[in-house]
């Protein structure tokens, strides 16, 4: 008996053989869905550093909107005689913590000794309260110092102190000595786990969570007040910012200040032939306040 073997035929659609189309299928299913979900998971990427970005920035505008209303709460302490202020201040995702600093007045026609030092020269405390942020692609500091606020990204400062030159009028060189006792160390607000110097950051973020304020009492102590007067002397003061927080920040206000003119390798703001001359400074303690 001759066994016949029977083929079946192959079923052809549009010209190709139905398992062929199949596959067909298949591979360009395979390669829609794999780049749907590439595509996804760039978006996604992207958008989520994005957002990152964003509140990062964020972070820092609204650190800086808050030291320029530190700052215009304490002028109420600073030129405008208050005894008592209150704040808050938050630092976002970045490190707050007081800097130790200084600026050093000199002037061989002024006598300085009702400051402190010598006559001739005067080492004032200033001191800073800073916030530090860590990004990427960069490190962005706020200090509200002397007075003023300076920011590292920028030329001008955010606040400007109150030290002006003119010498066909007043100049007024009127510093805030900003000061604090070692109990807010121990508040929880701050660490006390790393030394106060000058320009020296803390390792760790000493102020812990996000969206957090820091409160504040800031009190009147002390003020010294120097004024001489004389059109037969031409007046002349410097201002040494080598120890305050951000030198390349005083720098440029001096560089951009009416009337000033800056010391060219050297580290001093310079205001010349004055014949009226007014110097203060005011001490402000901060304080965390008692529950």
């Amino acid at each position: 008996m001759l066994l016949m073997k029977q083929y079946l035929p192959t079923t052809v659609v549009a010209g190709k053989p139905l398992d062929e189309r199949a596959l067909s299928d298949v591979v360009a299913f395979t390669l829609t869905f794999s780049i749907i979900i590439v595509s996804v998971s760039l978006v996604s990427m992207f958008a989520v550093g994005s957002l990152v970005d964003l509140a990062g920035t964020q972070h820092i505008q609204n650190n800086d909107r808050g030291t320029q209303a530190v700052a215009s709460t304490l002028d109420e302490i600073h030129r405008s005689g208050d005894a008592y202020r209150q704040f808050d201040i938050s630092p976002g995702d970045g490190h707050l913590f007081f800097n130790r600093t200084n600026i050093t007045i000199e002037s061989s026609q002024v006598d300085l000794r009702a400051i402190s030092g010598t006559a001739n020269t005067a080492e004032v405390s200033i001191g800073a309260l800073e916030t530090r942020f860590e990004r990427s692609d960069r490190t962005v500091q706020i200090a509200y110092e002397g007075g003023g606020v300076f920011r590292t990204d920028y030329a001008t400062p955010r606040y400007s102190p109150s030290i002006t030159c003119s010498p066909d009028e007043t100049t007024i060189v009127s510093l805030v000595n900003l000061t604090t006792d070692e109990s807010i160390y121990e508040t929880g607000v701050f660490s006390n786990e790393y030394a106060i110097q000058p320009s020296n950051v803390p390792d760790s973020v000493p102020f812990a969570p996000n969206n957090e304020y820091a409160t504040f009492e800031a009190e009147l102590v002390d003020q010294d007040r120097i004024h001489r007067r004389d059109p037969s002397v031409d007046l002349d003061i410097e201002l040494d910012v080598s120890k305050t927080a951000h030198p390349e920040q005083w720098k440029q206000f001096f560089e951009n200040a009416d009337g000033w003119s800056w010391n060219t390798g050297d580290t001093k703001g310079v205001c010349e032939n004055n014949d009226d001359v007014l110097i203060r400074v005011v001490t402000i303690e901060l304080s965390y306040p008692m529950e």
